[in-house]
């Protein structure tokens, strides 16, 4: 008597394994927020505040600036400040980051995306301790003001793969 085997199809054996990839990797994030910018365009005063919440544990984590932008959007590097301030132990960390847009002289914008382009700066590494909370202070430090056509700037900081 031949032994009959359930075909098993595909998806069911992959979708659970998927899922559990995907939910594990959002469990290092410990911010992810945009803030609007409005349509008047984004002055040097504006400055922009992200509340980085308290870590569960000590150690490294990584801050990566994001920007979205109209597919308008003329320039081919957007520069920013910000200041990391952290309460007990008090802590500042002050820098500058360039995003890179690839607009080249045809204004034929780079990113991903198609109503808007998404950019991504390198990361910044900060150590946060448990319980210690954080602002971050962003603004832009571009001689040309209002700068327009950029629709949202946002911030993720996840912890450091150890």
């Amino acid at each position: 008597m031949a032994r009959t085997i359930p075909k098993i199809s595909a998806v069911v054996v992959f979708l659970p394994l998927l899922a559990t990839m995907w939910c594990g990797c959002t469990g290092n994030i410990l911010q992810h927020q945009y803030h609007h910018i409005t349509q008047e365009g984004w002055l040097r005063s504006d400055t922009l505040s992200f509340n980085i919440p308290e870590p569960e544990e000590n150690g490294f984590y990584k801050v990566r600036f994001e920007m979205r932008t109209a597919p308008t959007f003329k320039y081919s590097q957007l520069w920013i400040a910000y200041d990391f301030r952290t309460n007990i132990p008090y802590r500042l960390v002050s820098d500058t980051i360039c995003f890179t847009t690839g607009t080249s002289g045809d204004n034929k914008l780079g990113g991903k995306g198609v109503t808007h382009r998404n950019f991504t700066t390198e990361s910044v590494e900060i150590f946060l301790h448990q319980g210690q909370r954080g602002d971050l202070i962003v603004r832009h430090i571009m001689a040309e003001e209002p700068i327009s056509e950029i629709t949202e700037i946002g911030v993720k900081v996840y912890r450091c793969k150890e």
